[in-house]
């Protein structure tokens, strides 16, 4: 049986101890109320950029070869453009976890520019109205497509995540033809 690159790099890094891959929760802060979060949004991010890039640089150093960036909202932070981009210059293979709100013209540029693995969205519902009411934000769903046009129009794939709930569990068949 041959193994796929990436499960011969994941088999090396076992056999040498060394973690192969990692999530980074750089903020908590979500512009979005959705009704099954478990965080608690804070006002402030508990690091800053100089912290941030520490970190980067520490998980660049233990050979951390998929590194999946996230929040709360990851875009919700200033800086999450200047740490897209040191990710990037470190190497790692990068995901990237997001509602979608954030990501306009300008950005999805710099993402593509990034060549990220995955951006993995958050997609609640087939219809606007479930989304948005998971969201507690109208007009999430809208921004939400918006932003996987933009990303696959430069070539960034895109996957997308839902939780199943009461309120979506209707809609999974038609949420998969959505995709």
């Amino acid at each position: 049986m041959t193994l796929a690159p990436t499960d011969l790099l994941a088999e090396r890094a076992r056999q040498h101890g060394l973690p192969h891959s990692a999530n980074f929760q750089v903020t908590d802060r979500c512009n979005y109320e959705c009704v099954h979060c478990y965080q608690e949004h804070q006002k402030e991010d508990p690091l800053d950029t100089e912290q941030v890039v520490t970190i980067l640089e520490r998980l660049a150093d233990a050979q951390v070869l998929y590194l999946t960036m996230q929040g709360g909202e990851f875009f919700m932070r200033r800086d999450a453009d200047e740490i897209l981009a040191k990710a990037h210059e470190l190497g790692f293979f990068l995901g990237i976890k997001t509602t979608g709100h954030h990501i306009t013209d300008k950005r999805a540029d710099r993402i593509a520019a990034c060549r990220p693995i995955v951006v993995i969205l958050s997609v609640y519902g087939a219809h606007a109205e479930t989304h948005d009411a998971v969201t507690g934000q109208s007009g999430s769903f809208a921004r939400t497509l918006a932003a996987a046009d933009r990303l696959l129009a430069r070539g960034v794939p895109v996957e997308w995540a839902s939780s199943v709930m009461e309120s979506n569990k209707e809609e999974l068949e038609q949420l998969r033809e959505l995709a």
